[in-house]
């Protein structure tokens, strides 16, 4: 049995060790048709696993391909009464899963959707294929470190060559062919990294007039929309380099449309409308980005921000309208500490002033106000790569800050900084806690998982 301690008073409902394996991935809770509540995880020993919220009783996992890392979503998204889930896997796949753990269907990545074919026509600098649409940028970097097209049969077989640029169903490459492949010749195209086929999170589900959709990204550098009772790709947009986090769905400008919105490692932020997947705004940051953005009115001026950490160490608020950079983190000591892998999550600070408040590597936790200026820093020790979250976890009326970091600390705060008390486990806790009334008794609790394998369930009183 590990070992938890708290000087806040709380109590463990389960815990249950998944396997030897880590666990990145931040719980959800959903409710079946028979109305038992039940938690929905990934874990890097290949499963997504089900199980009912109050005990921790395993109801049913299902294997994937491949490690899992991020996390899952649920809905009835097809209005028969039932829970459908969705998974995502480094095996280069989303899933979706009925109530009983049955494969319903599954997305493929780039490489595996549209990275292979006959050839057309071809000529020393490139192939056509007129069966494909292949999105602007598909299989580029801003690294140049690109894919690479080989033909695998026919005229010209045996030849491999680097992509040098994509044209909807044209693919030309850097260094010309010895042999011109002809429509004879069939090709694959292979990715520069063994990476760049993951898929980390299952996405972001909205429900909107006609239908539920699923936005989803990929390390294939795809954002894309699928619709989520079939699976069908309704629209499909691709960035220079990885994508991470999942996309954040919300009408942005104001403009009474949906917007998606997603961050890069190519060290954009990119606005798309969410119906048609067309490019509204970009934002170069000037560093990679691989945590997830938050949105808030943080200035009173009756529109939206969007607010960004990343690996420069500097919190950006962005206007939702032109996506120009609005206010920005000034404090040597915020930008100075290097990566930020946690969302910057926002809360009231006091009435009628919101802040947001996130963990960095170097080990401090920061509080900034509505123009990104610094409040308040405290110093936990460890790294942080969840992102915080903000409730009343003891019912006093008061809001707590809880941090989790890579040393198995679960840290609360006062939403003025203050430490309250800590919750520690012997595993890091990379995945964001999940808390709330979870088993509708309520109380507040807290799920926990951590790399050493376990989920905790934890009553706060």
């Amino acid at each position: 049995m590990r070992e938890m301690t708290s000087n806040f008073k709380h109590e463990i409902v389960w815990q249950v060790k998944t396997g030897d394996e880590p666990i990145y991935s931040t719980p959800i809770v959903a409710r079946f048709s028979n109305g038992q509540r039940v938690v929905i995880y990934q874990s890097w020993d290949w499963y997504l696993y089900v199980r009912k919220v109050e005990t921790g009783e395993l109801l049913w996992r299902y294997l994937f391909g491949a490690p899992n890392y991020g996390r899952a979503q649920a809905a009835d998204v097809n209005g028969d009464g039932k829970i459908e889930i969705f998974g995502a896997s480094h095996d280069g796949h989303v899933y979706c899963l009925d109530e009983k753990g049955e494969r319903m269907w599954f997305h493929s990545n780039l490489y595996y959707r549209e990275g292979s074919g006959q050839v057309t026509s071809a000529n020393e600098w490139g192939i056509t294929d007129s069966t494909k649409h292949w999105a602007a940028n598909s299989f580029l970097r801003t690294d140049s470190n690109h894919a690479e097209l080989a033909i695998v049969s026919g005229t010209g077989a045996g030849q491999s060559r680097k992509i040098s640029g994509v044209e909807p169903d044209v693919i030309w490459i850097a260094e010309a062919f010895d042999t011109v492949p002809d429509a004879t010749s069939t090709y694959e195209i292979h990715p520069f990294h063994e990476s760049d086929v993951y898929y980390q999170h299952a996405g972001q589900l909205v429900e909107e007039a006609d239908a539920w959709y699923l936005y989803t990204t990929s390390f294939d550098n795809q954002c894309v929309k699928l619709k989520a009772s079939t699976g069908e790709l309704i629209w499909k947009f691709s960035s220079l380099e990885q994508n991470e986090p999942f996309p954040a769905i919300v009408d942005i400008d104001g403009d009474g449309k949906l917007e998606c919105l997603f961050n890069s490692i190519d060290e954009h932020v990119y606005c798309l409308d969410a119906e048609t997947g067309k490019l509204k705004w970009h934002n170069h940051a000037g560093f990679g980005i691989d945590c997830f953005g938050s949105y808030a009115d943080m200035d009173d001026d009756g529109m939206l921000e969007y607010i960004i950490n990343g690996r420069g160490g500097r919190t950006l608020y962005l206007d939702g309208v032109t996506g120009e950079t609005k206010y920005k983190s000034t404090d040597w000591s915020v930008w100075a500490t290097s990566e930020t892998n946690s969302r910057a999550t926002v809360f009231d600070y006091e009435p009628g002033k919101k802040a947001v408040v996130f963990g960095g590597l170097a080990g401090f936790v920061y509080c900034l106000d509505s123009q990104a200026n610094t409040i308040w820093r405290t110093y936990l020790a460890a790294n942080m790569r969840g992102s915080t979250t903000v409730l009343d976890i003891n019912s006093d009326g008061h809001d707590e800050i809880l941090v989790p970091d890579m040393m198995g600390t679960l840290t609360i705060l006062a939403k003025h900084g203050k430490e309250l008390g800590q919750v520690h486990v012997k595993g890091g806790i990379e995945g964001t806690p999940l808390a709330g009334d979870l088993d509708g008794d309520g109380k507040i609790e807290v799920l926990l998982s951590s790399l050493d394998g376990y989920v905790s369930m934890i009553r706060f009183n």
